[in-house]
């Protein structure tokens, strides 16, 4: 498979796991994502908390996608590890 193709497969793989997981996280949270205005809260409209949760699902699974599907070299998945522990840490 050319790079360009692997590529953007796995753009779409993280794509699709991106969108797959909102309505799941929806399903087991339920309204507790949403962030309701008032009190002392300064926004005008209800504000989704989790979205940043959805986004990091499909960020994931294209990194492992693209680690287990092209030829590295062995540091890499050292520095992929690293990378992972540091967005899920923000």
């Amino acid at each position: 498979m050319d790079n360009i193709q692997l590529y953007i497969f796995c753009a779409l793989a993280a794509y699709l796991a991106c969108s797959m997981s909102i309505p799941f996280l929806l399903y087991f949270f339920g309204h507790r994502v949403i962030d309701e205005p008032g009190g002392i809260k300064a926004h005008a409209a209800p504000t989704p908390l989790l979205g940043g949760t959805a986004i990091f699902i499909g960020i994931v699974v294209g990194l492992v996608l693209i680690r287990f599907t092209t030829d590295f070299t062995t540091g890499t998945l050292r520095s992929l590890r690293g990378l992972l522990a540091g967005a899920f840490l923000i």
